[in-house]
C-alpha cells in the first residue's frame, strides 16, 4: 500500500456498507521514501458508517500506523474501533536475513575463498 493511502481512500470512498477492515501493512523501499510526506486528512473524506472494526497488522517500526488512524479518526472512527497488531521489526528482519546469508556464503565457498586460511 503506498504511503499516502489513496487505494484504501478509494476502496473506502466506494463501500459505505463496510462493516469490518483488515489491514496488513507491509514495509519495502518505497515505502520507506515516502514515509516523510504527511497524509492530510482534506479532500480524502469517507463515510462508512457501519464500520464496527479496523484490525491493522504491521512491523513495530512502520510509522504509517499512526497516519492511518489519523485518516481513520478525521472521518468519523473511533479509536476505540481501531486495533493494532504489531509484529517484531522489519529492520532486524532485514539484518538477519543479511547475517544468514553470510553464514550461509562462508559455508558454501569456504574459508580458502575468502584467503582466511
Amino acid at each position: 500500500m503506498a504511503a499516502d493511502f489513496d487505494a484504501l481512500v478509494f476502496l473506502l470512498q466506494h463501500s459505505p456498507n463496510l462493516e469490518r477492515l483488515f489491514l496488513e501493512l507491509k514495509l519495502n523501499f518505497n515505502t520507506r521514501k515516502a514515509l516523510g510526506s504527511c497524509v492530510k486528512p482534506k479532500g480524502r473524506s469517507f463515510a462508512c458508517e457501519h464500520l464496527r472494526m479496523v484490525k491493522i497488522k504491521c512491523s513495530k517500526d512502520d510509522v504509517r500506523v499512526h497516519k492511518l488512524a489519523h485518516l481513520f479518526r478525521a472521518n468519523g472512527i473511533p479509536v476505540e474501533k481501531i486495533f493494532v497488531r504489531r509484529t517484531g521489526s522489519s529492520y532486524l528482519r532485514g539484518k538477519k536475513m543479511t547475517k544468514d546469508l553470510a553464514r550461509h556464503e562462508l559455508e558454501f565457498w569456504g574459508d580458502e575463498f575468502w584467503g582466511d586460511e
